[in-house]
């Protein structure tokens, strides 16, 4: 069967993000930021049409920032975007209950045009990442019965406060995260569970990125992992890794 395609949404912002997950095999959910600043949602059950809603009102989003969302158990979904304040608005959703919102980080605290990156390696844990507005990268996070933590990733000018993020946990002792530098390099900061803490290395050089080059990266099976990502002459980068 070949590709087919359908309009689900209006004028979203031409800038923003988009997010989804599949929290369940019969079920989809997708977000993005709507030109009014708010969060639009829609989700789709299998038998059934999508179903549109609104998740946050208007105002409440950065236009040109970004989202991230996991669902770390199947009853379970969280999104994270850029408040129009540069904070960073948490929203999360349990099984039987309404979605309910949260400031994870304060007001001026992340570039107004971040990307956001989340996983969850295990369900009793999240962790999210994002550029600061010094260009620094924040780590914030979670486990089971404690709140919210967070600390100082890459230190300030690391980061371009324009361009993409993405994480992948491919085993659920490690988390590997990829941004795009200051200076058009590519970053690569990875975390082994009893490692001492996380560890980075430069994966492609400076000039190897525009700014605002985003980045998407999967990890297929617990032994690879493949990174992808926009260079200065608008090709498509490719980098892989195998165990």
């Amino acid at each position: 069967m070949s590709w087919n395609q359908f309009f689900l949404s209006p004028p979203a912002s031409l800038s923003g993000g988009l997010a989804a997950v599949s929290r369940i095999p019969t079920s989809m959910e997708i977000w993005w930021v709507g030109r009014n600043g708010s969060i639009q949602g829609a989700y789709w059950y299998e038998g059934s049409n999508w179903t549109r809603y609104e998740l946050v009102p208007a105002g409440s989003a950065e236009v040109d920032g970004g989202i991230a969302a996991v669902s770390r158990a199947s009853n379970r979904m969280e999104v994270w975007f850029v408040g129009s304040d540069a904070s960073i608005q948490g929203v999360y959703w349990n099984e039987g209950a309404t979605w309910q919102r949260y400031q994870l980080a304060l007001p001026h605290t992340a570039s107004s045009f971040t990307s956001i990156a989340a996983v969850s390696r295990i369900p009793t844990s999240m962790e999210l990442w994002f550029v600061g507005k010094d260009g620094s990268v924040h780590d914030y996070y979670w486990y089971e019965t404690n709140p919210w933590k967070n600390f100082q990733l890459a230190p300030p000018n690391s980061a371009s406060g324009v361009g993409g993020i993405a994480a992948v946990s491919r085993i659920p002792t490690s988390m590997e995260m990829w941004f795009v530098g200051a200076d058009g390099s590519i970053q690569d900061y990875y975390w082994y569970d009893n490692s001492q803490g996380w560890k980075n290395f430069g994966l492609a050089p400076a000039g190897s990125a525009p700014p605002t080059s985003k980045i998407a990266a999967v990890s297929r099976i617990p032994t690879s992992m493949e990174l992808w990502w926009i260079g200065p002459e608008n090709s498509v980068k490719d980098a892989y890794w195998y165990a």
